[in-house]
């Protein structure tokens, strides 16, 4: 019987083209950086900080793993540099709504999962903080949601497809991988709950934007084969396997 139902979102509660949201997003962000850093190498310093904190082995948290990398080689304080992507998300970042829109029949399911009382996780990888993984959540209609677990930057060691993400998850909200569900649009990321032992759902309303090229190249670094997942279809077919596997 499943009790919690884990969410990615990209691509599973918003739609969006990612490549062209990277081509947005790193320029403005670059102007919190424009008096300490030129545009190309602060591009290089937080893709690849980026890349860098994916593979956390979980010695220290995603954001200290994050500025160690993004830092290297300058004399900056972590505290300073932390302020300016605050800064950044505090005022700049909401206007990214725009380019997305919610994947069709979320309302429908949150308002289905809410009914059947059962615990709900953003379980989106952990690059992010909690603040945008909040806001994110919102655009797809995830308003007034008392969530069990929302994974974030400062608050996790490792990123999917490590199994130690999801059993991470499983300890903070009390609930065996058996009695989880992953719902989420990648096929390595997300589907990778399933060795952890939690049910999985794959989704395809994101396919529409054509985001295989860039998941191609983030995904370049990954070994191993990825287990099939259980279910799959769009977002709103999740309400029916959840009315089949959670009463």
């Amino acid at each position: 019987m499943i009790k919690a139902v884990l969410f990615d979102i990209d691509n599973t509660l918003i739609l969006f083209n990612e490549h062209k949201f990277m081509e947005g997003y790193l320029p403005s962000v670059f102007k919190e950086f424009s008096d300490i850093l030129e545009q190309e190498e602060f591009f290089m310093r937080i893709m690849n900080a980026t890349k860098q904190v994916a593979m956390n082995n979980g010695e220290i948290p995603n954001d200290e793993y994050f500025l160690r990398i993004f830092s290297q080689g300058k004399d900056w304080s972590y505290s300073e540099i932390w302020g300016r992507f605050e800064n950044y998300y505090d005022t700049k970042f909401e206007s990214f709504k725009s380019v997305v829109e919610p994947a069709p029949g979320a309302g429908e399911l949150f308002s289905e999962i809410k009914r059947k009382n059962l615990k709900i996780v953003l379980a989106s990888n952990p690059l992010w903080p909690e603040k945008v993984q909040l806001m994110r959540a919102e655009w797809a209609g995830f308003k007034d949601c008392n969530f069990a677990f929302v994974s974030h930057i400062s608050n996790m060691r490792y990123c999917k497809p490590d199994v130690k993400f999801f059993e991470h998850i499983c300890d903070e909200i009390d609930t065996a991988p058996e009695h989880c569900l992953m719902v989420g649009n990648d096929e390595i990321q997300d589907m990778s709950a399933k060795t952890a032992g939690m049910k999985t759902f794959l989704t395809f309303d994101g396919k529409k934007y054509n985001n295989e090229f860039f998941l191609q190249n983030y995904h370049s670094h990954l070994k191993g084969n990825v287990p099939k997942p259980d279910y799959s279809g769009s977002l709103l077919d999740v309400v029916n396997v959840i009315n089949s596997i959670a009463d």
